[in-house]
């Protein structure tokens, strides 16, 4: 299954590396365009890379390492979105308020809540399980914000063999 959604991938980001490679008739931004779209997906694969080895090593990451990942992952679409929309902005006519570091700032606070949001929706969303299915993270083995909260409180009692890591 991870073979075929990485060559998935791989076709999705080889099309979308040729459009953003077309993109407008300035070479240098045709260039920024190109380098954009390569370091969003080396970022994006990273914290894909990092989900998929916490799980198959049965690793809990720490809530710094999750949030690091959720900014590669979930983070790294809205990012490359929004530095493709700033490359190609029209200059005159934008607000000059919105800088990359303010626009950064808001999608990366927006990817944590999305994600942790997800999480928990997982969970407890009945709608949510309609539409995917009840509880696929804990069933596919992934340490979500919410197992991982489980399990630090766990380790930090006085019983420190967490009886979740097992059950992922």
């Amino acid at each position: 299954a991870v073979v075929s959604t990485q060559s998935g991938h791989y076709g999705r980001d080889f099309e979308a590396g040729l459009i953003a490679s077309n993109l407008g008739t300035d070479c240098t931004r045709r260039s920024e365009a190109s380098r954009i779209f390569n370091e969003s997906m080396v970022r994006l694969h990273q914290g894909q890379g990092l989900d998929i080895y916490w799980r198959d090593h049965y690793i809990c990451p720490t809530t710094e390492e999750y949030i690091d990942m959720v900014l590669k992952k979930t983070g790294g679409l809205m990012l490359l979105a929004f530095d493709l929309m700033f490359l190609f902005r029209d200059t005159a006519s934008c607000d000059k308020r919105l800088t990359r570091e303010v626009g950064y700032h808001l999608l990366e606070s927006f990817s944590k809540f999305f994600q942790i949001r997800d999480d928990f929706c997982n969970l407890w969303d009945r709608s949510y399980a309609e539409k995917k299915t009840y509880c696929d993270d804990l069933t596919e083995g992934k340490f979500s914000w919410v197992t991982i909260q489980g399990i630090h409180k766990k380790e930090k009692s006085t019983d420190c063999d967490s009886a979740l890591i097992p059950l992922l």
